[in-house]
């Protein structure tokens, strides 16, 4: 399917806003593009999803832009691709409480 079972734990509930009614399914965005998550990297707000080819997506909370989508909407149906790293071969992945690392 695409996703190691060991990085599902906890995913689904990732980034959701307790006021919020959409339901984020991540994992079955995935699957549905045909995407390999090989680490997710997650705080209270955010998560972030590393690809086998070194790209990054992520959902949830974007006030301080880090989702690296360059806006500061934020999304919590649906993962984003991070395309300000669109250029990067991203090898690690870390969520921060403002900040993003890659």
């Amino acid at each position: 399917d695409g996703i190691r079972d060991d990085l599902v734990t906890g995913v689904q509930t990732c980034a959701l806003p307790i006021s919020s009614t959409d339901t984020p399914n991540p994992i079955q965005y995935f699957i549905d593009q045909g995407i390999t998550i090989i680490k997710i990297a997650s705080n209270s707000t955010y998560s972030l999803f590393l690809t086998n080819n070194g790209q990054v997506y992520a959902i949830g909370e974007n006030i301080y832009r880090v989702l690296a989508n360059g806006n500061t909407t934020s999304q919590y149906t649906n993962p984003v691709f991070c395309s300000q790293l669109q250029n990067y071969y991203i090898i690690d992945i870390a969520a921060g409480y403002y900040t993003s690392f890659f």
